[in-house]
């Protein structure tokens, strides 16, 4: 997967259901100095379920959670970084800022499903299930036994992404879904609180249909199974498409790459971070500085500094 990032030169990689438990800073030092293979300068903005603050989960993975890593010049330009909505571990947002005070704002989120009867205990349905409970027991409120986690998780997304438009941002949404676009149809109509649901409440584009004219026919390994999406708002994509990330697969998901035309919103198309190499200064002969119109003669002893 590295070699992958570094190859493709990416900016920016979203990674969806990491299993990391992101409460433990030791998670954040690993994985960032991984990152940092590919670029010395990179930001990390990561969330997980508040599940993984129960002690019993500090050295154990944590099924579901998000990331964001930033790269080279773009790290630079991050502006903001925010893991919310209640805990339950759903979203995190980069927010950059470009020339003009031009905001994109980033988003990976993971939208949790519920397979069958048997959950599991563990899985982030379930995760998310538990905080509900304890936030409603510790407020000594009515328990919703209706709760839906997926429901809830979108309609939150609906109103952030609502939120950022009005407040002028350009929006890049990736998401595990855990929904293709025909579970979003029930006959003719839309489904309340599906992705596509989403998508035109809040007016975003899919680039797969802008661009190719059509999803593609699977986004993971798992033939007809399409429930990846990359949706934007606000600023043009040039080329999407899928590509198998790592070799031998440790996942069933297809990485998805998209290329922006984002020379609209930067002030030049390369602006590459890099370190100047430390100088070494050296001065063994007489140096002479001119002072009005006299000229003064100064002895000057050997000196070794660096970055004088």
């Amino acid at each position: 997967m590295i070699d992958n990032l570094r190859n493709t030169d990416a900016n920016m990689f979203m990674p969806i259901s990491l299993n990391v438990n992101w409460h433990n800073k030791m998670n954040w030092v690993h994985r960032k100095c991984r990152f940092c293979v590919i670029s010395q300068h990179t930001h990390l903005s990561a969330v997980s379920s508040n599940i993984g603050l129960d002690p019993s989960y500090k050295h154990s993975s944590l099924v579901g959670c998000v990331a964001i890593a930033t790269f080279g010049s773009w790290s630079s330009k991050v502006c903001c970084s925010s893991q919310v909505y209640s805990g339950l571990g759903t979203y995190t947002i980069n927010t950059i800022q470009g020339k003009h005070n031009k905001l994109i704002s980033f988003i990976a989120a993971y939208i949790s499903v519920q397979r069958g009867s048997n959950i599991g205990t563990e899985s982030l349905y379930a995760q998310q299930v538990t905080l509900h409970e304890k936030k409603n027991k510790k407020n000594g409120s009515f328990l919703n036994k209706s709760f839906c986690p997926r429901k809830d998780a979108i309609c939150h997304l609906n109103t952030k992404i609502s939120e950022l438009q009005k407040a002028g941002h350009a929006i890049v949404l990736m998401l595990d879904a855990n929904q293709s676009l025909q579970d979003c149809y029930s006959g003719n109509s839309i489904k309340p609180y599906s992705i596509e649901w989403l998508r035109i409440q809040r007016g975003l584009v899919d680039p797969f249909i802008s661009l190719a004219g059509s999803r593609p026919r699977s986004t993971t390994l798992t033939p007809q199974r399409d429930i990846n999406f990359i949706l934007t708002f606000g600023i043009s994509a040039t080329s999407i498409s899928t590509v198998e990330m790592s070799q031998p697969p440790h996942s069933d998901h297809l990485g998805i790459i998209l290329d922006l035309l984002s020379i609209l919103f930067f002030s030049a198309s390369h602006s590459a971070i890099a370190e100047p190499v430390p100088r070494m200064l050296s001065a063994s002969n007489k140096t002479y500085v001119m002072h009005t119109s006299n000229m003064w003669k100064i002895n000057a002893p050997r000196t070794n500094c660096q970055n004088g």
